[in-house]
């Protein structure tokens, strides 16, 4: 039987910090110099921001994306998602950046965080169906996906300042067996909710490059 914590559980409380950004060509490797080796260590000093784990899209945009682990002591008042990236002098070659803050409402299984390979899916749907949305994804749609050969476990977050209203964050043991079952052929389908997104900002697959933790 998988692990599952749901909304009101008090082992879903976990947040996330979740920026995602591309880059101007033939400058990745100068910047991605300087966050893993300056950026991310002095995130880590915050109180509160207690790890990082680095992805690369395999196909897509955005290129690059980061998963903060955070603490309580990060939660304040002030708006930490509306941070830029400070101490970087050509941040004007930085091109859809977007930082957000999540809690987590549920999981199951093991901790995407773990796999090497990861689906990414963000979602913003109407306020009115947002409820109903929801319990569909929690009740219905993650069990059937975590069912299928090749899908690791999940977390679902949501964001607690701005969009989007919604994340789903799946380990995947590759990049073809999880998509070519007839059990995912089965489970997949938003059909019932078409009309109630407001913008299905991604479903992409990231494949991890650096972790590290505070310390």
């Amino acid at each position: 039987m998988p692990a599952v914590t749901a909304p009101g559980d008090p082992a879903a409380d976990r947040w996330i910090h979740v920026a995602r950004l591309d880059l101007e060509d033939g400058w990745r490797e100068d910047f991605l110099g300087w966050y893993r080796g300056t950026h991310v260590p002095e995130l880590l000093r915050r109180p509160g921001w207690e790890a990082a784990h680095l992805y690369a899209c395999t196909d897509g945009e955005p290129r690059e994306l980061a998963i903060f682990d955070l603490g309580s002591e990060a939660i304040t008042d002030q708006p930490i998602s509306a941070s830029p990236l400070v101490g970087y002098p050509e941040d004007h070659r930085i091109r859809n950046y977007q930082g957000r803050t999540m809690r987590r409402i549920s999981s199951r299984g093991a901790d995407p965080r773990d796999a090497g390979l990861v689906n990414f899916v963000t979602t913003e749907i109407r306020p009115a169906a947002a409820a109903a949305f929801d319990a569909w994804y929690e009740e219905v749609h993650v069990p059937e996906i975590t069912a299928c050969p090749g899908w690791l476990g999940n977390e679902r977050y949501e964001g607690i300042d701005g969009e989007p209203r919604f994340l789903a964050f799946y380990g995947l043991e590759d990049e073809q067996r999880p998509f070519a079952t007839p059990e995912f052929e089965r489970a997949v389908g938003w059909d019932q909710f078409f009309d109630d997104l407001l913008g299905y900002h991604g479903f992409r697959i990231f494949r991890k490059t650096d972790a590290c933790s505070r310390g």
